[in-house]
């Protein structure tokens, strides 16, 4: 089962997770908050922080690990998103209770969203650091794996106005969250290579890069 594809599989799925979040959490916070400029600039202001502290973890966790330990590293973490799943999106758009909408804002999104969207934040980066180390046919251009990080991201922001939002109430959603991060779960497996190579010194150069995958 282990082929690029698996690589290509998870990704997508991952940044398709990761662009199903924050929609998700818009619907919970509006008939609270509202749509004002200050609630939308929270919310940006939060998400691109975790993206920002995800491509940090990945870079930390892959420079210090090989490939096998730093799988331990990413099921840790996983296993602390596991924790925060489904979310309890009605708590998001609870009550307020007097504090500054910035400050209210930020303390539920960071409690109920935190962990798993950091999570999400890590996995382009991860998958394409294993894929250069996999030694499969391609693992030298890991770069490549960044289109179904792209597609992923897009299919999201298609699908959740047209057939999430529409249909599926609010705890139905958190429950495909869930279901998504158990698949992650079972793809991260399949993705960690079983006989790590060293990168190629060209793909080690551009190791920044590989890392990137749209902002939220």
């Amino acid at each position: 089962m282990r082929s690029i594809h698996t690589y290509r599989a998870t990704i997508f799925l991952s940044a398709f997770l990761l662009f199903l979040v924050q929609p998700m959490a818009a619907k919970a916070l509006l008939p609270a908050f509202g749509g004002s400029y200050l609630v939308w600039g929270t919310c940006m202001v939060f998400f691109q922080g975790v993206l920002l502290a995800g491509y940090v973890w990945a870079h930390l966790v892959m420079g210090r690990f090989s490939a096998r330990r730093s799988a331990i590293v990413q099921y840790i973490l996983l296993a602390a998103a596991f924790l925060f799943l489904p979310p309890a999106f009605w708590r998001l758009g609870a009550g307020m209770s007097g504090e500054h909408p910035y400050t209210v804002l930020t303390w539920r999104l960071a409690l109920e969203m935190g962990v798993p969207f950091l999570f999400l934040s890590t996995m382009s980066p991860v998958i394409q650091s294993w894929f250069s180390r996999s030694g499969l046919a391609g693992s030298d251009n890991p770069y490549a794996l960044y289109s179904n990080s792209n597609m992923g991201s897009l299919s999201a922001l298609i699908l959740y106005p047209l057939l999430v939002e529409p249909f599926m109430t609010i705890p139905a959603q958190g429950r495909l969250l869930l279901a998504g991060f158990a698949a992650m779960a079972v793809l991260l497996f399949f993705c960690v290579p079983k006989r790590e190579t060293a990168p190629s010194s060209d793909t080690a150069g551009r190791g920044e890069e590989a890392g990137r995958v749209p902002g939220g």
